[in-house]
C-alpha cells in the first residue's frame, strides 16, 4: 500500500509594518501587469518590528476605541448632528420648540460622553498606572522567580499604556531576561537613582545575570555616580551589574557611571574560527557572543565604570561612549588594539 506524502500547511508570514504590506499589495498588482515590481523590498524589512509612528496609531487607535466610549460617543454626535442638520434642511417649520430640546441633547452628549469619558478615562489610567508601579514597588527587593514573574506582569501592562520610563530603583534580579518576558522597552528607566545613607531607603541594585537583549535601553540611568567613590573603598558599589547581557541592545545616551560591570570568567580568546570545507575554502563559524555584541554603546556614559573581565567586541559606538576614569579597560577586550589604545588615551583610566 503506497504511503500517502505528508501533508503540507503554507502559511504567509504577514509583516508587522502596514507600509511594507501596502508595496507588498501594489507589488502584486504591479507585477500582474507589467511582470516587474514596483519596489523592492529588503527581507529585514519585510520581518521586522513595526515603526515607531505605527506603534503610536495603534496605541491611540487602542486608547479611542476599545479602551474608551470615545468612538461611540463621537459617532452618536455626528448622527445627532446629521438629523439636525436634516430637519432644519428638510423640514425647518416642524416642530421649532422640539428642536431646541434637540440641541440641549447634542450639548448633553457633547459634555458628558466626551468631555466627562476623557477625564473619567484619563483618572481610570492614572490609577492604573499607579497601581502597576505599586506592584512593582512590592516585588522588586525579593529576588525570586514568583517576584519576577509579577514584575515582568506589571512592565506589560505599563507598556501597553505607553509607559516605558520604569522606577526600578533598589531592584534585585537574578537569572531574568527582559526580552524573554516579552518586555522589549524600557526607555529612561531608573535603575539606582543615586540615593545613599539612608538605612530605611536602600535604592542600591543587583543585577545578576540578567539579560537586556534586543531590548531598548535608550536613556536608561542604571547609575548616575557613585556615591562613595571619592572614598576609594573597596566595599560593594550601590550598582552592580554582574554577568550581565545587552546582545543587540540599544544603549544609546544610558548611564553607568561609577557602576561596577562584571563577568565571572575571563572573555575567549576569539568568538569565532575559520574552518576548512571541501574545498580548502575557510570560513568563519561562530563559536560564542560577548556581552556587548552588536550593542549600540553610542553616547553610552561609563565615568568611574568599574569593570572586570569586559569584552568590547562587535559592540557598536565604542569610539562615541565616555569612559572617562573607568577602573580595569586596561584587562578590558575589543575588537582591536588600535580602539583599546584610541579609548585609552582619550579618556584619563584608572588602574585597578
Amino acid at each position: 500500500m503506497d504511503e500517502k506524502p505528508p501533508r503540507v500547511i503554507k502559511r504567509k508570514v504577514r509583516p508587522k509594518s502596514w507600509t511594507v504590506q501596502f508595496k507588498i499589495l501594489l507589488n502584486q498588482g504591479w507585477e500582474k501587469v507589467t511582470k516587474k515590481q514596483l519596489f523592492t523590498l529588503p527581507i529585514a524589512s519585510q520581518f521586522g518590528p513595526e515603526p515607531a509612528w505605527q506603534q503610536k496609531v495603534a496605541y491611540y487607535w487602542n486608547v479611542f476605541y476599545k479602551q474608551s466610549n470615545l468612538a461611540f460617543a463621537v459617532a452618536l454626535l455626528i448622527v445627532c448632528f446629521a438629523i439636525l442638520g436634516g430637519w432644519r434642511l428638510y423640514f425647518p417649520d416642524v416642530q421649532i420648540d422640539l428642536r431646541v430640546e434637540f440641541w440641549g441633547l447634542i450639548f448633553d452628549i457633547f459634555f458628558i460622553l466626551i468631555v466627562f469619558s476623557f477625564f473619567e478615562y484619563r483618572r481610570q489610567r492614572s490609577q492604573n498606572i499607579q497601581h502597576q508601579q505599586e506592584i512593582i514597588d512590592d516585588y522588586k527587593r525579593w529576588d525570586s522567580p514568583e517576584a519576577h514573574f509579577r514584575i515582568a506582569g506589571a512592565i506589560r501592562r505599563l507598556n501597553k499604556q505607553g509607559i516605558f520610563a520604569l522606577d526600578l530603583a533598589g531592584i534585585r534580579l537574578t537569572n531574568f531576561s527582559f526580552s524573554k518576558c516579552e518586555i522589549g522597552d524600557i526607555t529612561g528607566s531608573t535603575f539606582y537613582d543615586g540615593t545613599w545613607g539612608k538605612p530605611l531607603l536602600d535604592k542600591s541594585i543587583e543585577l545578576t545575570n540578567v539579560s537586556f537583549d534586543h531590548v531598548e535601553c535608550c536613556s536608561v540611568q542604571f547609575s548616575p555616580y557613585e556615591p562613595l567613590y571619592w572614598t576609594n573603598s573597596k566595599i560593594s558599589r550601590h550598582a552592580k551589574l554582574i554577568d550581565c547581557s545587552f546582545f543587540s541592545a540599544t544603549l544609546k545616551n544610558a548611564v553607568f557611571n561609577g557602576a561596577q560591570l562584571e563577568w565571572t570568567s575571563s572573555p575567549p580568546n576569539a568568538h569565532y574560527e575559520y574552518v576548512l570545507d571541501g574545498d580548502e575554502e575557510s570560513y568563519k563559524e561562530q563559536l560564542s557572543y560577548g556581552p556587548f555584541f552588536q550593542a549600540n554603546l553610542a553616547g553610552a556614559s561609563f565615568i568611574r565604570t568599574k569593570f572586570k573581565y569586559a569584552d568590547f567586541r562587535d559592540a557598536e559606538g565604542v569610539l562615541e561612549a565616555d569612559f572617562t576614569e573607568a577602573i580595569g579597560l586596561e584587562d578590558a577586550v575589543f575588537d582591536s588594539e588600535v580602539i583599546k589604545n584610541t579609548i585609552m588615551s582619550k579618556f584619563i583610566t584608572v588602574k585597578d
